[in-house]
């Protein structure tokens, strides 16, 4: 047998040169005899590991002293500025060494399992088995339905379709099966079955779960991934990745004259909400069920509870309602899930990247303030970040500048080089204890194979896992760390909605988008019960003051886990020693966890007090007349006297009208964590075309009232009669303001006829009498 690592290799000879040593993960191999004289780099022994990162084409490692010597086999040049090496011949040869022995096991194992001539393959027992039973069992006779589970089918039953909202570990899976299982036996025996899923891990793991129960294989199939469901004729059951269903579903269903007896199963169906995937209910499915653990869309209208939301949705509307919702802090409190930590670890930018990060940050300020202002005047329905890239497809300069300088900003936050930094640390420190597995989660493929060939430096037993390896690969992967070959997966988010994940007692969030379902999902893949009852530690990495702590001002952390379960630090790594000596706790979030307006109860707040929710919605100002209007538009919003003088607290005269229609303003507004204060509900009208007019200023001179208008060349101009048009119109407007209490009316609007009117607490009144028109 070839030696392994850490054996004695025999002298032999490599490109004519004679040496001998060990090979260790492709550590240095001690030469037996010194290099030719041509080679003359020399390295101290100190930067001995770094050399070991060095590639050459073909190298070997020559120790002579306290120095180390490259010497370049191909051309006998020694390159000092070389590339870090990813796979070393020694790493080349201990893969050969193991594909060997894996190949003569496989070998082995395949002359056992070969039949004997003449017998046969398949039995009678196996032959009757293709027959589909008239009762389903696809729920295990050894699971009973947790109480929760029981209840949701209940209700799902009375209507057959709805969305289930189950934290994930809560047992989602069962419940779908026992829907199928109930569906059949009771009401539909002719029943088929779609089950939509995001990947092809995902699909498999429903058709391994599936062929379980009684129902033979052949009445299982799967479609995505290179499978033909075909022939349908034998099928029950068809799994289907979403990419291949919203293409081919619709017209395989229509073909087969499944729809009136079709359950569409929708799994991770917040997947689902990408325009072409809403294809998927072209198939007109007779009953459906939605799974998910947040169905919402983040970009939902603010403006409604986000249940509501759903429901109003595309797939909302093609799966059903929200029947029932239990939550991941609801598992923790029936035992479904081991108990755990929630370790919240803020952590610095080194100088250079904060410097950059506040330039950028400065740049996206201004452009953001320009976009946000033409959002707001086109009354888009498309929130402001898609609108904003949609924008920039269209190659508008400065949405497309915006776009450019926020992804660039992403990447510096993910790329900061304390997450590394931390999460060696933290792997080095969790993984200790040998029983230990443990999980990181990354959004960038790039900074996940960073982060993994930096761990294997320092000795971690870690497999790769990320969307663009081959398959083979990922699984073999996984299931390495599911035997405990691995104690760490590093993986980036694909690992998040893919394969059924092994338990682990240590996950690391080493970055994640702003999206509360990514991180609510990430959390739930590990927390799983695990053998002994060990603790899980859930640590999430964020930058501090930077965008990342936005996470806690939209999740209610408190209210997901408990708030025994969360504890928050900031981290500064050390200069040497453990890395909990650069921890220092500081007890509360980064932020103040602020709900959307929409969950606010207004019926408790007093009118001038705090008001307790998120800021979201549309600015307001106040003109000259006092008339509150909306910044973007220059649209009239109807306010009350008293309404008025609670903005005039504000000095800039500006007020906030959140989505849910309450408007608020800041008494004290300096800084951006000034207080929000409840002033009342208020409503802003669907924007109307303004008519055309000209806007007059009412001055007195000498004692006379007179009007003006601006110049177009600067200055203004009088009118210089009718007289008697001037006399009402003073009249008119002064009257006005003493019979509502408003102070003087200084502007009116005039269409350069007939009409004129004026506009007094957000409403327009129009001159009921006859004036002629103004002369200039």
């Amino acid at each position: 047998m070839p030696a392994m690592s850490g054996s004695p290799v025999p002298a032999d000879r490599v490109g004519g040169c004679h040496r001998s040593g060990t090979i260790a993960s492709g550590r240095r191999l001690a030469a037996t005899r010194s290099p030719p004289s041509s080679t003359r780099s020399i390295r101290p022994a100190s930067s001995t590991r770094r050399a070991r990162r060095l590639t050459v084409a073909a190298s070997l490692h020559w120790a002579r002293g306290d120095r180390t010597v490259f010497w370049n086999l191909r051309d006998h040049v020694t390159s000092m500025a070389l590339t870090p090496p990813i796979f070393t011949p020694a790493d080349q040869l201990r893969l050969l060494q193991l594909q060997a022995r894996r190949a003569i096991s496989e070998r082995l194992v395949r002359e056992q399992l070969v039949p004997l001539a003449g017998e046969s393959e398949t039995s009678e027992d196996e032959q009757s088995a293709s027959l589909v039973p008239d009762v389903w069992r696809l729920v295990p006779s050894d699971v009973s339905l947790h109480a929760w589970q029981a209840e949701c089918l209940t209700l799902w039953l009375r209507h057959g379709r709805g969305t289930a909202k189950v934290a994930t570990g809560g047992g989602k899976t069962i419940l779908a099966m026992a829907a199928v299982q109930e569906l059949h036996n009771q009401r539909e025996p002719d029943l088929r079955v779609a089950i939509i899923v995001p990947t092809i891990p995902l699909m498999l793991q429903w058709v391994d779960e599936l062929r379980k129960g009684n129902l033979p294989d052949s009445a299982v199939g799967m479609m995505g991934g290179g499978n033909d469901p075909r022939p349908l004729e034998d099928r029950r059951i068809l799994v289907c990745v979403l990419s291949s269903a919203r293409e081919r579903l619709p017209r395989l269903v229509e073909q087969a004259g499944w729809s009136d007896h079709l359950l569409l199963v929708v799994d991770e169906c917040h997947r689902a909400n990408a325009e072409q995937a809403r294809r998927i209910f072209e198939s007109k499915p007779a009953f459906t069920l939605g799974l998910s653990a947040t169905p919402e869309d983040a970009d939902d209208d603010l403006s409604v509870p986000s249940n509501e939301a759903y429901a109003s949705s595309a797939v909302g509307q093609g799966l059903g309602p929200i029947i029932y919702e239990f939550t991941l802090r609801q598992c923790l409190d029936a035992g479904l899930l081991t108990p755990f930590e929630l370790w919240h670890i803020g952590l610095p930018l080194m100088d250079a990247e904060r410097r950059e990060h506040a330039s950028l940050s400065r740049e996206i300020s201004e452009l953001r303030s320009d976009l946000e202002r033409r959002h707001r005047i086109g009354r888009s329905k498309v929130s402001f970040l898609p609108w904003c890239q949609a924008l920039a497809q269209r190659n508008d300069a400065t949405a497309a500048k915006f776009t450019q300088l926020t992804g660039q900003r992403k990447r510096l936050l993910y790329r900061a080089f304390s997450r590394l930094a931390a999460t060696r640390a933290l792997l080095q420190s969790e993984l200790v204890d040998p029983e230990s597995r443990a999980i990181t989660f990354h959004e960038s493929v790039d900074e996940v194979e960073k982060i993994f060939l930096d761990v294997l430096e320092e000795g971690i037993p870690a497999v790769l896992e990320h969307s663009k390896l081959p398959t083979l690969l990922r699984r073999e992967s996984i299931e390495a760390f599911r035997a405990g070959t691995a104690r760490a997966v590093i993986s980036a988010k694909s690992l998040v909605e893919g394969f059924n994940v092994p338990s682990a007692d240590v996950g690391i969030i080493v970055a994640s988008t702003s999206s509360v379902r990514q991180r609510i999902q990430s959390l739930g893949r590990m927390l799983r019960h695990k053998e002994g009852g060990r603790p899980a530690r859930i640590f999430i990495l964020y930058i501090s003051k930077s965008e990342d702590e936005s996470i806690y001002e939209k999740t209610d952390w408190d209210a997901i886990v408990g708030a025994t379960v969360n504890r928050y630090f900031l981290w500064t790594p050390p200069a040497q020693g453990e890395w909990l000596q650069g921890l220092r706790e500081t007890g509360t979030a980064p932020r103040r966890y602020l709900p959307p307006s929409s969950q606010v109860e207004v019926s408790a707040l007093e009118p001038g007090g705090p008001y307790p929710g998120r800021p979201d919605g549309v600015d307001l100002k106040l003109d000259q007349d006092d008339n509150l209007r909306v910044v973007a538009t220059n649209q009239l919003v109807p306010a009350s006297r008293d309404m008025v003088k609670q903005v005039l607290r504000n000095s800039h005269r500006r007020a906030h009208c959140t989505w849910a229609g309450h408007l608020i303003v800041r008494f004290d507004d300096s800084g951006p964590r000034a207080t929000w204060h409840y002033v009342g509900p208020i409503r802003v009208p669907e924007q109307q075309e303004q008519p055309v007019h000209v806007d007059l200023r009412i001055r007195s001179r000498s004692g006379r009232p007179v009007i003006a208008r601006a110049h177009p060349g600067g200055g203004e101009d009088f009118a210089i009669g009718p007289e008697d048009t001037v006399r009402d119109l003073h009249d008119w407007t002064t009257r006005i303001a003493r019979e509502r209490g408003a102070r003087a009316i200084s502007t009116i609007y005039w269409d350069q006829g007939e009409r004129y009117w004026v506009e007094v607490e957000g409403n327009r009144v129009y001159f009921d009498g006859a004036a002629a028109p103004l002369k200039f």
